[in-house]
């Protein structure tokens, strides 16, 4: 069933499955871009696989991650120069190096785990030797893969 939804609205999808939704800064030529908190009997999830900056966004991202028990953020790409010759300005993401130094607080203190998602296939974390994956969840982060569960 298709349901309107616009920023600010809490969506009830079960007896013990309700979604707030949240308004992204992320290149809204042509429609919004939202993120999702999802929460159930137990846990609360932030699904946010698209942002410019984290500077940008209101509340501020680490209101919402202190309010979550798990977030999927973006992780387009690992360094800002990851892709030479291109302005990364024209493809804003916050690089995966950059929000870890960011939140490194929060996920030393176990209380929010911080899952990377939306991995552009240039991102450093999918090289062949692991090194820096490893180094991502030597810190306390993670990344999503295919199949990956949250139980709620």
């Amino acid at each position: 069933k298709l349901v309107k939804i616009k920023p600010g609205d809490i969506v009830k999808l079960a007896k013990d499955l309700q979604v707030e939704v949240i308004e992204i800064p992320h290149r809204a030529e042509y429609t919004d871009t939202l993120a999702f908190i999802a929460k159930g009997k137990k846990k609360r999830i932030l699904y946010l696989p698209d942002i410019d900056r984290w500077e940008q966004l209101k509340p501020s991202i680490e209101e919402i991650l202190s309010k979550v028990d798990i977030a999927l953020i973006d992780g387009t790409f690992y360094s800002s120069d990851e892709l030479p010759g291109r302005d990364m300005s024209k493809i804003p993401h916050p690089p995966i190096v950059e929000s870890m130094n960011r939140f490194s607080d929060i996920a030393a203190n176990g209380k929010t785990q911080i899952v990377f998602t939306h991995l552009n296939s240039s991102n450093l974390v999918l090289e062949a030797d692991g090194i820096k994956l490893k180094n991502l969840r030597s810190r306390g982060f993670d990344i999503a893969y295919d199949g990956m569960r949250f139980d709620l």
